[in-house]
């Protein structure tokens, strides 16, 4: 896979050349030409932004299956399973990662460490600085989503069964061996999550019955711990809950969003939509964006009362001061006021185009299918 390093682009807002039909253009444009419409469409939707990208396809054809941000990493996965991690701040190249014998099965998940991956029935443990493979352990089940993990444990879901099987299992990252489990009740259909402080990190745990449990996170060699909490919600729990600081943010799909205080597992506050939720809370600021049947609402993070709604269908990309941007339908992305939920303006780009969500801060991320990576950030005064 190539690597290549980052380089600033500044460029003007000018006509998006990629929604005409390439039929219709004498020639297909040059690289320099592609990047250019991206970088002005990207500008049209943020003037103040500033554009910055990277081409993986400089030295050589790729193709790209999907992105993540974690933590410090943009991770690109290509459609063959390999993955490239760029510093998310510059672009710049960290490592390449080909060991996998094929694609993903479920996003990655990162710990301290390394970068969690199950591929073909193992999971991959490669060191999240360098890309060196740690360890690959073969699974003894077939998992239902995502791993998550401390430095030396592997923590995976499983499907419950009439034997009352362990739903979630761990691993031993140093030697492979299976540890402890648990029986939930109700499959675990969601990636569990590793929060709280590094000496005492704690597993939050989601359930199709609408469980939701707070284990310690002991090592695989430990005991089965007992959980520090569970609390249960009105219906299936079909999306990732998400931890934002002394919050738990989970939806269930009657249409319930649940903040439970991640310490006791008490609830907050909770917000009775009355439609189905169609994916996991974003929290950004002092809102917190989710969308469900009836369209994407911004709601205080502080009590869940609802400020405003969209009535349509939208995904949250990133919240810059005032501003959200949502992505409204393949390809058009909206800048919307955060007060009001009016929208501004917006933007089309080409429907393959990969954006990727970020709560961390104001920066914009997409990429197009052929390895075209471009970030907006803010103007250098």
């Amino acid at each position: 896979m190539p690597l290549k390093s980052t380089r600033i682009i500044l460029v003007p807002v000018i006509a998006l050349c990629l929604a005409v039909s390439v039929a219709a253009c004498s020639s297909p444009p040059t690289r320099e030409e592609v990047e250019a419409q991206y970088g002005g469409a990207a500008l049209k939707l943020i003037p103040d932004g500033r554009i910055f990208s990277n081409d993986l396809a400089a030295d050589g054809p790729v193709s790209v299956r999907g992105a993540w941000l974690l933590d410090g990493i943009l991770l690109v996965e290509y459609a063959d399973g390999g993955l490239l991690a760029l510093d998310r701040l510059t672009l710049a190249p960290m490592w390449n990662f080909t060991g996998m014998n094929g694609p993903m099965e479920f996003p990655p998940a990162l710990t301290s460490v390394s970068v969690l991956a199950v591929s073909d029935g193992m999971l991959y443990e490669i060191d999240r600085r360098y890309g060196n493979q740690l360890s690959v352990n073969p699974l003894g089940f077939v998992p239902s989503a995502g791993p998550a993990g401390t430095d030396s444990t592997g923590y995976v879901p499983a499907l419950a069964s009439v034997n009352g099987n362990r739903t979630i299992s761990t691993i031993n990252l140093a030697n492979g061996t299976e540890g402890w489990g648990r029986a939930t009740r109700g499959s675990i259909t969601v990636r569990p999550l590793v929060g709280g402080t590094s000496g005492r990190p704690v597993l939050y745990v989601a359930t199709a019955s609408g469980a939701v449990f707070a284990f310690p996170a002991e090592p695989a060699a430990s005991s089965a711990p007992e959980p520090h909490w569970s609390s249960m919600v009105h219906g299936r729990i079909e999306h990732q809950p998400v931890l934002d600081d002394d919050l738990l943010l989970v939806s269930s799909e009657r249409g319930d969003l649940w903040a439970l205080d991640r310490i006791t597992g008490g609830p907050v506050w909770v917000n009775y939509s009355g439609e189905r939720v169609l994916a996991k809370a974003w929290p950004a600021g002092d809102q917190v964006y989710f969308v469900n049947e009836a369209g994407y609402h911004a709601l205080s993070r502080e009590d869940g009362r609802l400020l405003w709604s969209y009535g349509g269908p939208a995904r949250f990309l990133c919240r810059r001061g005032d501003t959200v941007y949502p992505m409204t339908s393949p390809g058009q992305i909206a800048a919307m006021d955060t007060a009001s939920g009016d929208v501004l303006r917006t933007v089309e780009f080409p429907e393959d185009t990969i954006f990727i969500g970020n709560t961390t801060d104001h920066i914009f991320y997409f990429l197009t299918p052929d390895g075209l990576v471009v970030a907006v950030d803010k103007k250098i005064d």
